[in-house]
Parts: C-alpha cells; structure tokens; sequence
C-alpha cells in the first residue's frame, strides 16, 4: 500500500535585496531546495507537521512550522524582511521571512 504524501511549494519572491544570491531552504533540517530569485519549487513530504528555514550566506529566518494534510498542497512564501532591514546587521537570524501562504 503506497504512504500518503503531501507537497509543499517553497516560492521565493521577487525582491530587489540580493537579487543575485541562491536562497537553501531546509525542511525538518534537511536541505530541500535552492532558490534564485522568483522561482518555486516543489517538495513532496509526508502528511503531517514540518519545520522551514531559509537561508543566504550569514542570514536567515526563524524556524516557520507548518501542518499539511495528506494529499494537500502548501506554499510557503520566502523574502526578506524589508520593513525590518536593520535586522541585517543586529538580528541576521531574523533577517529572512518565511510565511505560510495559500493551501490547495
């Protein structure tokens, strides 16, 4: 019998801030993708929750958990914080959002 899956799709939006730079983003602590400005990838895990990070160079984001049901699809979002860009230089584990957007 075949496990059920679920996919999450990490979107890394446009933004003018490091256009350049390839985002990693980690899923329960594991690299999962690679992201250039704009693009989306799609990751199929297990039902259940998960724990998302991003990161570029000596930035990153707060752990973002999320839930997904067996056979849904979740996306999550991933920019830098721009209303905050102090967090450069005094929070740079803060630095990076990650937000969980739409479900299908």
């Amino acid at each position: 019998m075949e496990q059920p899956t679920a996919t999450l799709i990490l979107h890394r939006r446009p933004n003018v801030v490091g256009p350049l730079w390839v985002y990693t983003v980690e899923i329960d602590g594991s690299l999962a993708a690679r992201l250039a400005v704009s693009q989306r990838q799609s990751v199929t895990v297990t039902p259940g929750r998960h724990s998302v990070q991003a990161r570029i160079l000596w930035w990153s984001s707060p752990t973002l958990e999320v839930d997904v049901e067996p056979g849904a699809t979740l996306t999550v979002e991933i920019a830098p914080d721009v209303k905050h860009l102090w967090n450069m230089v005094v929070k740079p584990q803060a630095f990076l959002h990650v937000e969980a957007g739409h479900a299908a």
